[in-house]
């Protein structure tokens, strides 16, 4: 079945790396400040033992490029890895913007690497809908996601035929089409992409209709 992509988000969420200074492999046995071994928090794909699996090269890589040992554990989600750091039991993780905020605010914790994937260092969330001839505002055009080169239909402005960088906001107007009878299926509630900000986006688009019904 395709899908159409109704609208995107705000491009906020990013892939970041944290760091914190609370683990015990801080410091080395002969006293300086580098460490001996790193364990680096991940977060789990659609299949954990998958990510175990394809963990291993990363690992493998940073052990030789750093020239101590990087071990690879992985969390529950997001801010599984944030709370590791926390803890003492990762020195460094991948996390998205929000868990990095929430680092820095509850651990010092703070970016020393942002992730590009396909030439962009940044990404759109995206609604998707069932329903086009509500949502979309103009004819559904086909592009093509790179992550998966896989080709879907985007509206309201989201894409082009020609290249689909995942840029927003746009098409957050057509929101207001959501009512009490829709149902909106979201993801997990750590996820700023895939819920924070578009939660956010709906809240600000129900209020504007609200206050524009109000001056009519």
């Amino acid at each position: 079945m395709r899908r159409f992509t109704a609208l995107a988000a705000s491009a906020l969420a990013l892939s970041l790396s944290l760091t914190a200074c609370s683990s015990d492999s801080s410091s080395s046995t002969d006293g300086s400040n580098s460490p001996d071994k790193l364990t680096l928090a991940l977060i789990p794909n659609e299949k954990v033992n998958d990510l175990v699996t394809t963990a291993k090269p990363l690992t493998d890589y940073l052990s030789e490029e750093l020239g101590i040992e990087v071990e690879g554990v992985v969390t529950k989600d997001y801010q599984a890895a944030v709370e590791a750091i926390g803890s003492g039991q990762a020195d460094i993780a991948i996390a998205s913007a929000a868990q990095l905020a929430s680092a820095e605010d509850m651990y010092g914790a703070h970016a020393v690497l942002q992730d590009e994937r396909f030439g962009a260092d940044s990404y759109a969330g995206q609604f998707v809908t069932n329903n086009p001839d509500k949502y979309c505002e103009d004819e559904p055009v086909a592009s093509t996601y790179a992550a998966s080169g896989a080709d879907y239909l985007y509206c309201n402005g989201t894409a082009t035929p020609e290249e689909n960088k995942g840029q927003g906001p746009k098409g957050l107007e057509t929101l207001r089409k959501i009512d009490g009878e829709t149902t909106v299926a979201m993801l997990g509630a750590t996820s700023p992409a895939g819920y924070q900000l578009p939660v956010m986006a709906m809240e600000s688009q129900a209020s504007t209709s609200t206050a524009s019904r109000r001056c009519q």
